[in-house]
């Protein structure tokens, strides 16, 4: 006996994440890691598995989420030290201090 599918449900089962594509670009076991992400149901699953563990879910967020990019001045008081190789002449877009 067959589950009478919507449209809408339909529709959604054709719709895969890139997850297996992505990671297939590198190692095989994330292919596998892809692969395995879509037969357990892919963004569905996440979103049911974080509403069951919303802690686990914002510690494992945190981990993975990039480091905020920083704004205004970054200058924390450290000095800056540029190195040159030797022979390189000042060109007219360089700054000469006064001295």
């Amino acid at each position: 006996m067959s589950k009478a599918v919507s449209p809408k449900d339909e529709a959604r089962s054709e719709v895969r994440s890139d997850a297996p594509m992505v990671l297939g670009t590198g190692h095989p076991i994330h292919q596998i890691m892809g692969d395995v992400f879509e037969e357990l149901g892919g963004k569905k699953f996440v979103k049911k598995w974080a509403k069951e563990n919303p802690t686990e879910y914002m510690k494992m967020v945190m981990k993975l989420a990039p480091p905020p990019r920083p704004t205004g001045n970054t200058n924390s008081g450290g000095t800056v030290h540029i190195h040159l190789p030797e022979g390189i002449q000042p060109s007219p877009l360089d700054v000469v201090a006064e001295q």
